[in-house]
């Protein structure tokens, strides 16, 4: 494969997104990451230093995570399973997102969670200095939103935060349905699998595609995947910048 395919950690989610959200995560996950009391580290993990967005899963043990301050970054979170308390946003239970603009919030507590980040530039090289200022915090329930349903209700979605420097949101398919391969003019899209398998198509080569797996597609790179095996795939999905995931509103309204 290509080296926009990157692998990191593992996750596992049981159950049917139809009508509702996945289940919580099995006993079985594990994460990019860990903070603990002892300990905390990993933020941000790269999935391809040229992005300006990644994604990534961390396992709170009870630590707590300082986000850096940076007005040039802002943060994202999905809870799965457990609580974090968030500054600024308070208690984040499962299958609740947020998203802190510039950063600097800390975070703390027992919780299984994707993080995100985005930036004006690529996260691999340099960015603008840090602000030292607690950022905004905004919180969504993913309950609360519309799900977007087409291919026959075998695929969704769910669009979180759309404005900003990035599109955050969930995408579900049932074994069998995916996204022919296809074509962003300037956006970058990083995707985290949380559950599922199938393969993944990157311009003319194939690879698999993995529960715990992170994904990079460069700008003008055709890509596309497929959902096979005996679960669906759920994974949560970053444009850089939004606009791509207004397809899913196209799809769910027939056009």
């Amino acid at each position: 494969m290509k080296r926009s395919l990157t692998l990191l950690g593992l996750a596992a989610l049981s159950g049917c997104f139809r009508g509702a959200l996945p289940l919580l995560p099995e006993a079985r996950f594990m994460a990019d990451a860990t903070c603990s009391v002892a300990s905390c580290a990993g933020v941000p993990r790269l999935v391809d230093p040229r992005a300006p967005a990644s994604l990534w899963s961390v396992r709170f043990e009870g630590g707590a995570m300082k986000l850096p301050a940076n007005p040039a970054l802002d943060w994202y979170g999905l809870v799965l399973r457990g609580q974090l308390t968030v500054e600024g946003c308070g208690a984040v239970t499962p299958w609740q997102a947020y998203r802190i603009l510039g950063g600097g919030a800390s975070v703390k507590g027992h919780a299984d969670a994707v993080f995100g980040v985005a930036g004006d530039a690529p996260l691999g090289g340099p960015q603008h200095a840090a602000s030292g200022k607690v950022g905004r915090c905004e919180k969504v329930d993913l309950g609360a939103l519309p799900e977007l349903e087409w291919a026959g209700g075998g695929a969704h979605a769910r669009l979180v935060f759309r404005t900003g420097k990035a599109y955050f949101g969930i995408l579900y398919s049932e074994p069998g349905i995916g996204a022919p391969p296809h074509v962003h003019g300037v956006e970058w899209e990083v995707v985290h699998v949380l559950r599922g398998s199938g393969e993944v198509t990157v311009a003319d080569e194939i690879g698999p595609l993995m529960a715990g797996t992170s994904y990079a597609f460069v700008p003008g790179q055709s890509h596309g995947y497929k959902s096979e095996g005996g679960s669906p795939t759920v994974a949560v999905q970053m444009m850089w910048p939004p606009g791509p995931e207004q397809r899913f509103v196209d799809l769910a309204a027939g056009k």
